[in-house]
């Protein structure tokens, strides 16, 4: 929300703002690309396989500096995504 807005500054999101948020010039500038378009990369365009996703930071924003996460198995509620693949012996 806070590319859409352009700011950090909107009541909106100031009671899910973490205590350090990206840079907002990061936040503006930057493509974020999907788990499932890096996937299509890895496995089309590289011959990886075997993919496993391991997520973390699934918490409200406003919490995630208080306590650290264990990583989840899976990418679809992770705002952290660690992408685990093989190469294939040739």
């Amino acid at each position: 929300m806070a590319k859409t807005i352009g700011s950090y500054q909107s009541a909106a999101i100031a009671d899910v703002l973490p205590k350090w948020p990206y840079p907002i010039e990061l936040v503006n500038s930057a493509y974020w690309h999907t788990t499932l378009e890096k996937k299509h990369i890895l496995e089309q365009n590289l011959g990886l396989t075997h993919l496993s996703f391991q997520q973390t930071l699934v918490k409200n924003p406003l919490y995630t500096n208080e306590t650290v996460e264990e990583p989840l198995t899976g990418f679809e509620k992770g705002g952290y995504v660690a992408i685990i693949a093989e190469k294939p012996r040739s």
